[in-house]
């Protein structure tokens, strides 16, 4: 049916509609329209306001009526596929907004693709600009986004379940314990070259946040090593030498415990001979293996074995058989041997020494 002009259909309730179509497709094309409206204005013709569909249900009984209306649809579409096709509908769009196409010098002020207005009437108990109802499920989106334009949003967003009054320009519910339930969760990717004020990145291991230019570290993550009882066996202990003097004789203990917190590795090594050793002094033995890397001063000029750091440190070395105690602040030194990887060299008071408890505090190049 062409319709051209003014058209006004109506009419008393009759078979539940007062326009229906039921086309009957008899032949394959690619486009059908099931209602096509394409206005034509002619020059020198301004329109304030152009509607290509507008519709205004008024329900305004001609006496007094309150049975109730139990769902209203302002528009409503459904596609139905009947038993008797068995095609592919590649994509269903319910409701498209499509592109403008503009050839001439025309131009568009705003375009609002789709548009839910203020409800101001306080006789409406619940208004929702956009309501999805939809299950989770793989490839269900309940709202998709796709493309590089921004959202904006301005006012309070609540995420979760029971945030229906969110109380904070982004208000996030709790966790409930289940995986993939977080209430946030930041993948590792690489933090910016420049800072940028307020950014919070995960990055390197670790997260951040910037104040104006500056970058800060936000976790702080602790490690510590060793048994249940937080004792490790030294098994290094051929390495262990006195300079000057008569060592012990016969290791019972050999023992070492250690920490990191970030950059600071704090170790303490507890050794104890049978028999005690005569006007001992300096003492040397390698570090174990599985400590930290100590971090080594740069700008020397001479090979990594003759480099030496000074580590802050107690050594407390007793003769249990006098109850002699000499005990010395600093002295300590690490020294990067091709052997070994680090020899611990010790200055303290002259001593017989039977037993050693030895604390060291250092810095290390590897940040956990």
């Amino acid at each position: 049916m062409d319709v051209a002009g003014q058209t006004k259909i109506s009419g008393s309730y009759s078979a539940n509609s007062i326009f229906s179509v039921s086309p009957v497709i008899t032949a394959s094309t690619n486009t059908f329209l099931g209602l096509h409206y394409q206005p034509q204005i002619t020059p020198s013709v301004a329109i304030a306001n152009l509607y290509a569909r507008q519709t205004i249900n008024n329900i305004n009984p001609a006496s007094a009526n309150s049975l109730g209306i139990t769902m209203f649809f302002g528009d409503y579409n459904r596609l139905d596929l009947g038993t008797n096709y068995s095609g592919n509908v590649t994509t269903a769009h319910m409701y498209a907004a499509i592109t403008p196409t503009i050839t001439g010098s025309g131009t568009i002020g705003s375009l609002y693709e789709f548009v839910a207005n203020d409800v101001p009437s306080a006789a409406v108990t619940t208004a929702i600009g956009f309501f999805a109802n939809m299950a989770a499920g793989t490839n269900r989106y309940a709202f998709y986004s796709q493309g590089g334009a921004v959202n904006y949003f301005s006012g309070k967003t609540g995420i979760g379940s029971g945030l229906s009054a969110p109380t904070a320009k982004l208000h996030l519910g709790a966790g409930t314990g289940g995986a993939t339930t977080a209430p946030l969760k930041l993948t590792a990717g690489t933090v910016m070259t420049v800072p940028e004020d307020g950014a919070i990145e995960y990055g390197s291991s670790h997260l951040w946040f910037t104040v104006g230019t500056t970058r800060y570290q936000l976790d702080r993550q602790l490690a510590a090593y060793g048994t249940s009882a937080g004792e490790l066996t030294y098994t290094l202990t051929s390495s262990i030498a006195f300079i000057g003097g008569t060592p012990p004789i016969t290791v019972l203990t050999a023992t070492y415990r250690w920490t990191q917190v970030r950059d600071t590795v704090t170790v303490r090594f507890n050794f104890i001979w049978a028999t005690p050793g005569v006007n001992n002094a300096n003492m040397q033995f390698d570090l174990p293996a599985d400590l930290p890397t100590p971090e080594q001063q740069t700008g020397f000029t001479g090979s990594g074995a003759t480099i030496s750091t000074l580590m802050g440190g107690l050594l407390s070395a007793v003769n249990l058989d006098t109850a002699a105690n000499a005990q010395s602040r600093g002295g300590i030194h690490v020294t990067p041997t091709a052997s070994s990887g680090f020899t611990v060299s010790i200055t303290g008071a002259t001593t017989n020494v039977k037993a050693v408890i030895i604390m060291i505090t250092y810095f290390t190049s590897i940040i956990i």
